[in-house]
């Protein structure tokens, strides 16, 4: 993966990374590495990212829709409960363009449909995350 795929926007910035594919999750996570996060928790379904939600609150969620325990979309509805702002990103290989107006009304920021290139998820959070602009 090429160097340019740095976000200077992700610096700093967390991210909690939520799928029940362990490749999709280890290929992911190399991503976002590069990307710049400086951190990044995973979980395997909706029920132990709530945990590592509460544990700390990240910047960013990446989130699978149809996993087992607890779906993606009832993750988000429960987080939407207690955190109005957080980033969302919805990764999905399985969800139709009628799904897509619900999940923009619990405010997902972005809906990137399996499989992608990293630089489909590097063009997302580059408009989630912009650069901040220097002071001069």
């Amino acid at each position: 993966m090429s160097p340019q795929l740095k976000i200077p926007g992700v610096a700093g910035k967390s991210c909690l990374l939520v799928d029940d594919i362990a490749d999709m999750r280890e290929i992911m996570v190399e991503w976002l590495r590069i990307y710049g996060f400086s951190e990044i928790r995973e979980a395997e379904n909706g029920e132990l990212a709530w945990q590592a939600y509460c544990e700390k609150r990240p910047d960013l969620l990446i989130t699978d829709i149809q996993m087992p325990v607890m779906s993606g979309t009832e993750l988000i509805q429960r987080i939407r409960k207690d955190d109005e702002d957080l980033r969302i990103v919805v990764i999905s290989g399985f969800i139709g363009e009628d799904y897509l107006p619900i999940l923009e009304s619990h405010g997902v920021a972005e809906t990137v449909f399996k499989p992608f290139k990293p630089e489909r998820m590097q063009e997302v959070l580059k408009r989630i995350f912009p650069a901040e602009k220097e002071t001069q």
